[in-house]
């Protein structure tokens, strides 16, 4: 209990009482201990082998205790062996009375892995015994809207709706429940709960977002030059600029988006946020000058930008130099990477950018990929890097493999600018763009891409 507040003195000193009362041969007192180095550990960084020393001796005397597989499954998992932390939490799952906390830790990762029928399946023979906790319905509907059927999205609407609770005060919460409500085709409830949220939180910009969003996903584009004109009469008038060139991009109005950021930059100077927005909009848009110039103002020592943007700003200026034929831009990019290796140490994004950077090297590339591939076990990828890894594999002609990620990435994130355009051009190589509507492609360039294709063929067939 004490360890639970965050009481490690208290819970050190009850610890002793238990040993001693125990004799060394204890198991209740090891557990304790194990349990206060893994809280430590979850603070801040500490070698975990003592821990793991206790462990060995509880499962010596006490063998397949739940407690025990529970501990050694958030040790596996701060350790970065996700494999192992599913075996263990999912041992302790198997061998005990419902854990809500176990569960939580092992959805959490199952989701980010992206195993939603492991987390579904969890999620449904937890609710089988009790009801769901409102943390493990919000992740239970995660994983059920992962399935991507029409009855899982059933399950994860009535899953969302005991997550939250009535009526909702926080807009977050209407924000969420709102997006699970438009993909179950719930539009008149999604539209309800946004309006909701505009009327209790128009001072947040994110609340703005989602609703330009739904009024484009809902064919109300109609609507949107008055809500624009409604946003910039109800925010703080500092956070106007940025959240118009952000609400224009949800929109996938880029030409107005780039105007709007230009203008944002122009109008907040060196304001890290306002850049490290811009610059990703460019990026997506594949306006690449554009994007190295404000990456490299984020990474000027003189501005002082928060260490997670500029570890995030050398990666993606390390792909776009990358991508330069200019001589010495990717030995930069690998400098950039060096530089976050020397600050953070060695991570999974870090290493598949270096790889990205390596595979633009023919004579390296197939190498490249074997070594991307390999560490799609370790962690999932985000979809940045999975858009990295496709572009690889259509450099390599592995244009089926690339076709099964962007197709997915494509499903998930309908409105990615980049995967889009890729997808797209793919198809047009691929010969199977014949039953894509233009106007259904919600990016301009890759809409040109199939009309192109489109007159070229109809030339081909004269």
């Amino acid at each position: 209990m004490a360890l639970q507040k965050g009481q490690t003195a208290s819970a050190r000193h009850w610890l002793d009482e238990l040993r001693r009362a125990e004799g060394e041969t204890g198991v209740f007192w090891r557990y304790g201990a194990c349990a206060i180095l893994v809280h430590e550990a979850r603070r801040r960084r500490a070698n975990l082998d003592e821990a793991r020393r206790h462990l060995h001796e509880i499962n010596r005397i006490h063998k397949n205790w739940p407690r025990a597989a529970a501990l050694a499954g958030a040790i596996a998992e701060m350790e970065g062996n996700y494999q192992l932390a599913i075996r263990e939490y999912g041992r302790a799952l198997d061998h005990s009375e419902p854990q809500p906390g176990v569960l939580t830790q092992l959805l959490e990762i199952l989701i980010q892995r992206r195993e939603f029928g492991k987390a579904d399946s969890e999620v449904t023979k937890y609710e089988q015994k009790q009801p769901l906790t409102p943390d493990i319905a919000r992740l239970g509907a995660e994983a059920a809207m992962g399935l991507r059927d029409k009855q899982s999205t059933k399950v994860a609407l009535r899953r969302a709706e005991s997550a939250v609770t009535m009526p909702i005060r926080d807009y977050r919460d209407a924000l969420w429940l709102s997006a699970i409500c438009q993909a179950a085709g719930e539009s008149a409830r999604a539209e309800e709960l946004l309006t909701s949220a505009l009327n209790v939180a128009g001072h947040a910009p994110d609340v703005w977002l989602a609703w330009m969003e739904f009024l484009a996903r809902s064919n109300q584009r109609k609507r949107v030059s008055q809500e624009i004109d409604r946003m910039e009469k109800t925010l703080h008038k500092n956070r106007v600029p940025l959240t118009r060139a952000r609400c224009y991009d949800g929109l996938q109005q880029l030409d107005q988006a780039a105007s709007a950021y230009l203008m944002a930059v122009a109008g907040a100077g060196d304001d890290p946020t306002v850049l490290s927005f811009a610059a990703d909009f460019f990026r997506r848009a594949d306006l690449n000058d554009d994007a190295r110039g404000f990456y490299e103002r984020l990474l000027d020592p003189a501005l002082a930008a928060p260490a997670k943007m500029t570890v995030d700003a050398r990666r993606r200026l390390a792909v776009l130099l990358a991508k330069s034929d200019t001589a010495g831009d990717r030995d930069r990019a690998l400098a950039l990477m060096d530089d976050n290796r020397n600050l953070r140490g060695d991570t999974l994004p870090d290493l598949r950018v270096r790889l990205y950077v390596r595979g633009r090297n023919e004579s390296f590339r197939r190498n490249a990929i074997h070594q991307f591939q390999e560490t799609l076990r370790r962690q999932t990828p985000s979809i940045d890097e999975r858009l990295l890894l496709a572009e690889l594999l259509v450099d390599d002609a592995h244009l089926g493999q690339a076709r099964t990620i962007l197709s997915d990435v494509n499903y998930e994130d309908p409105t990615n600018g980049q995967c889009i355009v890729r997808f797209v051009n793919l198809l047009i190589h691929l010969k199977e763009f014949a039953k894509i509507e233009p106007t259904s492609v919600p990016t301009i360039a890759a809409q040109a891409a199939l009309v192109r294709a489109e007159k070229e063929s109809a030339a081909k067939m004269k």
